[in-house]
């Protein structure tokens, strides 16, 4: 009896320790010279994403295609956190001025979840991120729109114009390297239907402050920005990093009480009524 509780713990242990060490070995193999290339940023408490080979800056909703080898270069600008994709690999801390590398492949198509894996603060269970994986050419066809250039906002009286402040001159993080100029290479983007409500949070988004914070290029975004970038975040499906769903309501509401939904952000109470927050998210579902 006494031999076979010593076999049989020693068999299931080596079940499991043959997979897992092999998955370790994969992991930290190198991975092909080919692939998509992807910078991870952690913030608190959000994740930024920048396909540095295609000029495109994105933010919580990372694409990727089906059947290509993914490059995955992370790092932080402020506390550790661990990039955690449990679909396709297990936990990566990411760390301030250090590099960490990960790579995957998805096989089929989908929407997956992930969420940072490492306590950095009172909003880490609110760090979430989701990975559309797409076939290459829907995966093609989100580059090509991303790469167009969106609406170009007008400017509000007696301020800067979004374009130009969301360009690169706004307020950036300490040590984050000065953009390059913006390239006029973009192919012009579907005129947007500019109704009342549109237009006035077209003006708002640049009165208030929104531009100091964040930028609405997707192609050739400033780096440093302190917020998520909004170029696209009408199509995104989740907002405040998984907090909430992207609805019109849930949107305005984001931009009204940020500190009620989630304390601690850097994103403050700019006490906007009613009306204001419902005409700047009018305004951003439009960056589709």
């Amino acid at each position: 009896v006494e031999i076979l509780w010593t076999v049989i713990p020693a068999l299931i242990l080596a079940a499991i320790a043959v997979p897992t060490v092999r998955g370790i070995f994969q992991t930290n193999t190198t991975p092909p010279e080919d692939g998509v290339q992807i910078e991870v940023i952690g913030h608190q408490w959000w994740w930024e994403f920048r396909y540095p080979e295609l000029n495109i800056t994105t933010a919580n909703e990372l694409h990727i295609p089906v059947g290509q080898v993914v490059k995955l270069e992370m790092g932080t600008t402020d506390v550790v956190h661990s990039f955690w994709p449990p679909r396709f690999a297990g936990k990566r801390d990411v760390f301030p001025n250090r590099e960490t590398r990960l790579w995957f492949k998805a096989e089929e198509a989908g929407y997956y979840p992930g969420q940072c894996g490492e306590f950095c603060g009172i909003q880490h269970a609110r760090m979430a991120f989701h990975i559309r994986a797409q076939n290459p050419d829907d995966f093609q066809a989100w580059v090509a729109r991303m790469q167009t250039r969106g609406p170009q906002p007008a400017a509000a009286a007696g301020t800067d114009s979004v374009r130009t402040a969301s360009a690169g001159a706004s307020v950036q993080q300490p040590g984050a390297r000065p953009a390059p100029p913006a390239a006029d290479s973009a192919a012009p983007a579907t005129a947007v239907p500019q109704d009342p409500q549109y237009a006035s949070g077209e003006k708002l988004f640049a009165a208030k402050g929104c531009v100091a914070c964040h930028s609405l290029n997707v192609h050739n975004a400033p780096k440093g920005m302190i917020g998520p970038n909004l170029g696209n975040v009408g199509a995104r499906e989740w907002l405040a990093a998984g907090t909430l769903k992207n609805t019109d309501a849930n949107l305005a509401r984001w931009i009204r009480e940020p500190q009620v939904i989630k304390k601690g952000v850097l994103m403050p109470n700019l006490g906007l009524t009613s009306e204001e927050a419902g005409s700047i998210a009018a305004f951003l579902r439009a960056h589709k």
